[in-house]
């Protein structure tokens, strides 16, 4: 029988993990080489179950993890980005872009929701389901 495992038992771990990965600005387009590096990094960091990599290209970096651990299942594709849109016009933000700020329960930062939250919350669910049954229940590409 596999564990039960509460997410509420790691609000504030996520919640930190969330506001760590929104607070690098990593705007593609304006971003210097070693912030969009370091976006990637972060999401390396948390792919560890699935052996997670950074592979240069000719532009930013790509991501990549897999868990492929029963090749009798199927194998599903988890597809995100780490980067984020501008924020102009940045006086309509009523907090600083690049700072996470809670606000009625909510996290307001660029990308909070898309698409560094979604991707987030992915990778967290897949690690929430490999910490509790020490395996997937299918095969998972991640990029």
């Amino acid at each position: 029988m596999a564990a039960m495992l509460s997410i509420n038992d790691d609000d504030q771990r996520y919640i930190d993990e969330l506001a760590g990965y929104v607070a690098i600005p990593s705007v593609s387009r304006d971003a210097s080489s070693e912030v969009m590096a370091q976006a990637a990094r972060w999401l390396v960091d948390q792919l560890a179950f699935a052996d997670g990599r950074v592979e240069a290209t000719q532009g930013h970096p790509v991501v990549r993890g897999a868990w492929l651990g029963d090749p009798t299942k199927p194998t599903i594709l988890v597809y995100g980005h780490y980067d984020v849109q501008p924020t102009d016009p940045i006086d309509e933000w009523l907090s600083p872009p690049f700072e996470p700020a809670e606000r009625n329960g909510n996290i307001y930062a660029r990308g909070a929701a898309d698409d560094k939250g979604q991707v987030w919350a992915q990778v967290k669910a897949l690690e929430s389901l490999m910490a509790a049954n020490k395996a997937l229940p299918l095969n998972v590409r991640v990029l």
